[in-house]
């Protein structure tokens, strides 16, 4: 059987290491994008104080801030989706007739799969990348067998018990192909 989601983010895997204040991730824009973009001057001038330089050279924003119009905030949406999809998956594994499940979500439902060779402006769009919850509530599926996933467009993949976990990477430019083989005996 299939199950699928397309997944959200908490900003649970952005990179402490920047030191980027949560309501930038919030706002979806990053200090240096925020410092010339009007809408955005009230939360630069409240957090000024705790940037440095290098928080300037960040311009990255993410689009979602733009053109995705949620009815509730990210963290809502997420446990919508996370309990949408436990639900799913509870179903197939009651299902006498399901024998393995293969789920296809858009975000990373793991940490590890988000990329570590990145300049700065790509480490604060780790935050949008997914979050551990879907993984969790995938995971807690007794009859899967695959996930896949995408978004950050690099392309992994990892074992977690029987479970094979695989990130199609592609770009806009550039797609990948994967083909799931079903064993007969699956």
């Amino acid at each position: 059987a299939l199950a699928g989601s397309v997944g959200w983010y908490d900003y649970s895997y952005r990179d402490e290491s920047l030191e980027i204040p949560l309501e930038f991730y919030q706002a979806k824009v990053a200090p240096g994008a925020a410092r010339y973009l009007p809408q955005h001057h009230r939360l630069f001038e409240t957090h000024r104080h705790r940037l440095h330089p290098g928080h300037f050279e960040i311009t990255t924003r993410w689009m979602d801030g733009v053109h995705a119009r949620l009815p509730m905030s990210d963290l809502a949406f997420l446990d919508y989706l996370v309990a949408k999809l436990a639900r799913q998956l509870q179903e197939l594994a009651e299902d006498p007739t399901v024998r393995q499940v293969a789920a296809f979500v858009h975000h990373l439902p793991f940490r590890r799969l988000v990329p570590r060779e990145r300049p700065a402006k790509l480490a604060f769009a780790a935050a949008y990348l997914g979050s551990d919850r879907l993984g969790e509530t995938l995971l807690a599926c007794p009859k899967l067998g695959w996930i896949y996933c995408g978004h950050s467009h690099w392309p992994g993949r990892c074992q977690l018990g029987n479970v094979e976990v695989v990130n199609i990477g592609s770009t806009y430019l550039a797609k990948r192909l994967e083909i799931l083989e079903v064993p007969d005996s699956a």
